[in-house]
């Protein structure tokens, strides 16, 4: 590519600047890129004028990208909370070339995971002494699960958004896709695997447009499908680490509890397929309680769908986040005094 062509993804990027959130308060927002090897990591933060309280660090979903999380943010600075977040390799800005979106250069679901480590840490040495809530949607909330099992001394509180349920075809899937990999190559795609994997959540609703499922409000629909950041599919490289990153976040195996007391909250569309029914939400709350935290909460939203940011009444959405990061921040942090 060279200097005189345009990314695809340069039209949807936030400059650096100042900036007002529209109840009036100035913000900074700076951008950067980090390096996750040769991978670089687009990164988006928002600064409020008025010295910051706590650190949010948001972690978007598959087919999108960080700047589709702005109102949410300057909802979150006029909190007073600092915002970061990073488009995950693969996606927006986070790509060598525009023919690498869906892939993730080679990576595993652990490599996804250390990426938003990374941008914790940075996060905490740019603002440093402040408590940090991770929240994450859809794909992110499944990289924010396995982060827990390593890293769940960094967040101060989590939400996880429209979280994925649990799929017992998901070994088998993964099994299928690491096969295909190798025969076919990281780079290739499968019209089979998009199919019997995202593909499925259109048939919740036949006889509307295929990406319906996101939203019931169709100005949100019309201009996600109309966006080539969100209407890209996966490679099997990208298809592997999703569900490498789904079994993880199910398994009771490497676990390293060590903050028992973190605040988490799940929350989704009662109309939701990705998130399953309302058994399906239940086991996927109940699994990190089992797991041995005991501040875990949940609520399911009738009438919304996958991204309850973007519904209609996403403004009751945005109440109950900021409420429960003000009421988690007063939460102590209680060490895990039967770790090994």
């Amino acid at each position: 590519m060279s200097d005189t062509e345009t990314r695809i993804s340069d039209p949807y990027q936030i400059k650096s600047g100042v900036y007002f959130t529209s109840s009036g308060n100035e913000y900074t927002v700076e951008t950067t890129t980090l390096l996750a090897g040769n991978v670089p990591l687009s990164v988006l933060m928002l600064t409020p004028k008025k010295a910051p309280t706590a650190i949010v660090q948001l972690m978007h979903g598959m087919c999108e990208y960080k700047e589709r999380y702005m109102p949410f943010m300057e909802r979150l600075v006029d909190k007073g909370y600092a915002c970061i977040i990073h488009d995950h390799r693969g996606h927006g800005a986070s790509v060598l070339n525009d023919i690498d979106y869906g892939y993730m250069y080679e990576a595993h679901g652990k490599d996804i995971v250390e990426d938003a480590h990374q941008i914790t840490v940075y996060a905490k040495r740019k603002w440093p002494g402040l408590p940090l809530v991770l929240f994450a949607h859809s794909f992110g909330t499944l990289v924010a699960r396995v982060y827990l099992k390593t890293y769940d001394y960094e967040p101060a509180a989590v939400i996880l958004s429209g979280p994925p349920c649990d799929n017992k075809a998901a070994k088998p899937g993964l099994a299928l896709v690491r096969c295909m990999e190798k025969v076919f190559g990281s780079y290739a795609h499968s019209k089979f695997v998009d199919d019997i994997s995202v593909g499925m959540f259109s048939k919740a609703f036949p006889d509307e447009s295929p990406c319906s499922w996101i939203s019931t409000d169709k100005s949100v629909v019309e201009k996600y499908e109309a966006n080539p950041l969100c209407t890209f599919t996966f490679t099997l490289n990208g298809y592997k680490c999703m569900m490498e990153l789904l079994v993880s976040s199910f398994s009771k195996r490497g676990w390293f509890l060590t903050n028992p007391s973190l605040p988490i909250l799940f929350a989704a569309g009662a109309d939701d397929p990705c998130a399953g029914s309302a058994e399906d939400f239940k086991h996927t709350v109940m699994f990190p309680w089992r797991m041995g935290y005991y501040h875990v909460q949940w609520k399911r939203y009738e009438g919304m769908r996958h991204e309850i940011l973007n519904e209609v009444d996403n403004e009751l959405v945005m109440k109950d986040f900021t409420r429960f990061i003000r009421k988690s921040l007063k939460i102590k942090n209680v060490a895990n005094r039967n770790k090994n």
